[in-house]
């Protein structure tokens, strides 16, 4: 009575949202990864067993697939630290991560020395809390002057490299390299994100044609259900169809 729906609407339980993420990006086989680079940004590794980190750094747990597991190795809220700088510089202007996206485009890589420290960084559990950061560049800003598009560049880089730390210590605790690659979610909207993680990963990245993968992941799922689907494996199989491959630039 409160929704208005029918009694009759089926209502399917698909899983968590970043395992149900990663089958919008189409992972399926152990050693594909996925890269949910929301205002958080997980990043899991598909096993065919639980492995867990010594140090207890990681999260391991089920994949929304039987008899599948998942390593993941978070690397914090990329997304919203970097919704937060387009903010504070550009306000709420309509087109802002349109304007943040052609201001980094054209600093070039290593942003002229400015870094960005906006707290993503790799995963370690033990290590909770607030620290230090910021905004870094050369000083002073009479010999040195830096625009927009360094502090958008800086951050993006920052968000790459975050990336590629968790990239490795996913692979270093699995003991095998990630076999693809797939990223979605929010930031996967920026072209330059895109590229610059491709060459600071040094491999190819799978782009998603559906930034909203944890929702097309659930769909994908609710549709096998209901018949759309032969089964759940050729429901992720067709996400595969919807992925561009982003090829890093090997210079």
């Amino acid at each position: 009575n409160q929704t208005g729906l029918s009694t009759d609407t089926p209502v399917v339980i698909c899983g968590a949202d970043t395992q149900v993420g990663l089958m919008g990006l189409g992972a399926w086989d152990p050693g594909d990864v996925g890269i949910v680079a929301g205002w958080s940004s997980p990043l899991q590794m598909v096993t065919s067993k639980p492995i867990f980190s010594p140090e207890a750094a990681t999260w391991a747990g089920w994949y929304a697939a039987p008899n599948k597991w998942v390593l993941e190795s978070s690397g914090g809220d990329i997304g919203n630290g970097y919704s937060w700088l387009v903010n504070t510089i550009w306000g709420k202007a309509a087109k802002a991560y349109a304007q943040a996206d052609f201001a980094a485009k054209a600093i070039p890589p290593g942003a002229e020395g400015t870094l960005a420290v906006l707290g993503p960084s790799r995963m370690d559990m033990r290590r909770l809390g607030l620290f230090t950061g910021g905004l870094l560049f050369p000083t002073p800003v009479s010999f040195h002057q830096k625009s927009r598009g360094h502090l958008i560049r800086a951050s993006l880089e920052a968000g790459a490299y975050t990336i590629r730390a968790n990239l490795e210590q996913t692979e270093t605790l699995s003991g095998e390299k990630a076999t693809t690659i797939a990223i979605g979610g929010g930031m996967s909207k920026s072209a330059v994100f895109v590229s610059i993680l491709a060459n600071v990963l040094g491999r190819n990245v799978s782009l998603s044609k559906e930034s909203a993968t944890s929702a097309f992941g659930a769909y994908l799922c609710t549709s096998t259900t209901q018949g759309h689907f032969t089964s759940l494996r050729s429901a992720i199989a067709s996400a595969r169809d919807r992925l561009d491959l982003i090829e890093f630039q090997n210079n």
